[in-house]
């Protein structure tokens, strides 16, 4: 039976194979937005255009002069159309400011443990709780609004007293302390701050910070919604009203211009293999979202989350803020399933770290002249949030500064930066974009991605029949699909296969060779030969209330996919990742020299997914998506153009008045859901390998 498979697989790969092995040499492309043209025509570039800062004093103060906006001609535009740029400077700060002014519903219901309509809170069910009586006391008493301010602390905190006063001079009133030893109650005691003691004996900065997913957990469960702070934060207003309150999670950045902050797509080229018909797959990158600073509203979803950190905290030699970001960012992928919940990106401008304060914005404000009026104006028409002294390790001093600058008004607070003869301090003067700076090491980074062999998870999972495999430790919660046609269940199955074919081919390969008629009856069938016929099909199946499944006719079923998903999550979607790392998102580092102690920024990346082969659940969300992709397209579309908004749609969060479909998604196993690449790299060099699901 191996064999009849193996055979149809390579009858597969006549048909359906986007990339050609040509060379045995390996030379790598690095897929940026200008670096390979003559394989990649502007249209499916990435599409923002970062101005680099200089410190050039014949500027106009009132210039932009972090990011300008997607340029006209750019296809991001489609899918961004009205959203304001947050990363200019001065930003247009707050998203929300005051009391509230945001009037829109967000896209996914957010689902509190406690209905903000009930008057029993806390929690009830918890507050009798072993461990929770006495939290519940000091919840009631501190909350605002159901929300706190959290920093978790012992007596050996750094700058513990000096957060404590900024806190006081902001006057944000709902701050409450975790305090893990008896001396730092006695301080907080003097200091007259609430707390609440959970006394544990662990040391070091990391040991300390990886007890807070646990406690925040208790807080959510209670029904409070939790602002957690580092200490080594320093405010200039109350946060808690510059939030969105919009998503499960919002969460200061790492990142510095409008692509690391909220993402980007680069290009991966790999000179062994011929360019595709329309696009050379992508991988999607974003900078570290950071766990010193995030809000987290009081939700199942939330809870969820926390548990999945908890338990990997307890469990694992982890990174607490390596698993706070591939947590939020990484979709479900085989047997890992991904906490539900949606997420906001908080600008960098508003909730600064010190990369943007001390290279961007001091750059900025040393254009006016010394003590001068203009400058403390530049400084108020910032009017930042907070700023997390994270990238710098003189963190007591920039957090002075910042608050001479913002809080005690000092025109010139931020004019100092002392640096070593080597510069590499984090005060130089210039910024310096993904490209720039992996530009002289770029051939090695994307050679490390493009080869990469992370089989071991998969190549067991494919043995294994690619079946679905029960994960009940962190199975999704009951009600997080938010069903069109019904509220409590999953719907029985009705299916429409939408196949898209493609108007420059003869004929249709995939209903020619009558694989998909082997498991569909026809009349769920639905054949489409323009990108925005298939998303108009896609659309009309889940307003029935149907599971909906795109496939491009360069696809060959070997198995009935069908059987082989989990229908866990919105959106269920082939890869044009080859492995586990590449498929299911890893952590990336970019070098910054010049940050010193600080130069390895670390993020998210995950290889592009496939428009060519997906599953809908018919869900309230998979329905926005749809919605908003075909309000995207016109009838020139192509799939390389679809390619782009899908991935954008897929994975970008939301920001500033940018609003996320928000989809839960899983990643199809590389190995089981096979693209060309995979089959070439994995099955031509292990051919008493079970066959897959599909090849695309």
């Amino acid at each position: 039976m191996r064999g009849v498979h193996r055979l149809e697989v390579l009858k597969g790969i006549a048909w359906s194979l986007l990339l050609i092995v040509v060379s045995e040499g390996v030379v790598f492309l690095r897929g940026g937005r200008e670096s390979v043209p003559e394989i990649v025509s502007e249209h499916y570039e990435s599409t923002t255009s970062v101005s680099v800062i200089k410190n050039d004093t014949q500027q106009a103060a009132t210039d932009d002069i972090i990011v300008d906006t997607p340029q006209e001609s750019t296809p991001l535009k489609g899918v961004l159309e009205g959203v304001e740029n947050p990363m200019r400077m001065p930003p247009r700060c707050p998203l929300c400011a005051g009391k509230k002014s945001c009037t829109e519903p967000p896209l996914r219901k957010l689902r509190y443990i406690v209905s903000l309509d009930s008057d029993e809170w806390p929690n009830p069910q918890y507050c009798s709780k072993e461990g929770y009586v006495s939290l519940c006391e000091s919840i009631k008493s501190t909350a605002v609004n159901r929300q706190l301010l959290v920093a978790v602390a012992n007596s050996a905190a750094p700058g513990l007293a000096e957060f404590v006063s900024n806190i006081k001079e902001i006057k944000i009133p709902n701050l409450l302390i975790a305090a893990l030893d008896e001396k730092v109650t006695h301080m907080l005691d003097d200091w007259n701050v609430s707390y609440w003691a959970m006394f544990d004996n662990v040391t070091g900065n990391h040991k300390v910070s990886a007890k807070k997913f646990g406690i925040v957990r208790k807080m959510i469960q209670l029904g409070a919604s939790v602002l957690l702070t580092d200490t080594d934060v320093v405010y200039f207003s109350n946060p808690f009203n510059y939030l969105g309150l919009d998503t499960d999670v919002e969460t200061m950045s790492d990142g510095w211009d409008l692509d690391t902050a909220f993402s980007f797509h680069d290009v991966i080229t790999d000179s062994r293999y011929t360019k595709p018909d329309y696009y050379w797959p992508k991988s999607m990158r974003i900078q570290a979202l950071n766990s010193g600073l995030w809000y987290i509203a009081a939700t199942k979803s939330s809870d969820h989350f926390l548990g999945i950190l908890s338990h990997r905290m307890e469990t694992e030699d982890v990174w607490d803020q390596e698993a706070f970001f591939t947590e939020l960012l990484s979709p479900s992928y085989e047997g890992r399933i991904a906490a539900p919940v949606s997420l906001r990106v908080l600008s960098p401008l508003c909730f600064m770290n010190s990369k943007v304060l001390m290279r961007i914005v001091r750059p900025y404000l040393l254009r006016f002249g010394y003590g001068s009026a203009e400058k403390m104006k530049a400084a108020k028409d910032h009017g930042p949030v907070a700023l997390h002294a994270n990238y710098h390790v003189d963190k007591p001093t920039k957090m002075k500064q910042a608050d001479s600058l913002y809080n005690k008004h000092n025109p010139d607070g931020l004019d100092s930066c002392y640096c070593g003869s080597d510069n590499t301090c984090g005060c130089d003067m210039t910024t310096q974009t993904v490209d720039q700076l992996e530009k002289e090491h770029e051939n090695t980074i994307l050679s490390s991605f493009a080869t990469s062999t992370d089989y071991r998870q998969s190549i067991s999972f494919l043995e294994s029949g690619c079946k679905p495999q029960p994960t009940p430790m962190k199975a999704v919660p009951a009600g997080t699909l938010q069903w069109i046609n019904t509220t409590d269940a999953d719907p029985s199955i009705d299916v429409t296969v939408v196949v898209f074919q493609d108007q420059n081919c003869s004929k249709s390969l995939l209903l020619n060779s009558g694989t998909v008629l082997k498991y569909f009856p026809s009349q769920n069938v639905k054949p489409v030969n323009s990108i925005k016929g298939k998303w108009e099909a896609i659309q009309q199946s889940l307003k029935m209330g149907k599971v909906t499944i795109a496939i491009n006719d360069d696809t060959v079923l070997i198995r009935n996919p069908l059987e082989y998903t989990y229908r866990d999550c919105d959106v269920e979607v082939a890869s044009d990742g080859w492995d586990a790392r590449t498929a299911g998102g890893s952590n990336h580092v970019t070098d910054d020299q010049r940050m010193g102690w600080s130069r390895y920024c670390h993020g998210f990346r995950i290889a592009s997914h496939d428009a060519g082969f997906v599953v809908f659940n018919p869900t309230v969300q998979s329905l926005q998506f749809a919605d908003r992709l075909l309000s995207i397209v016109d009838d020139s579309a192509d799939p390389g153009l679809e390619h782009l908004y899908f991935n954008e749609l897929l994975f970008r969060p939301n920001f500033g008045s940018y609003r996320s479909p928000s989809v839960t998604k899983r990643t199809s196993s590389a190995l089981c859901y096979s693209n060309a690449k995979s089959v070439m790299q994995y099955f031509r060099t292990n051919a008493a390998a079970p066959s897959p699901v599909i090849v695309r």
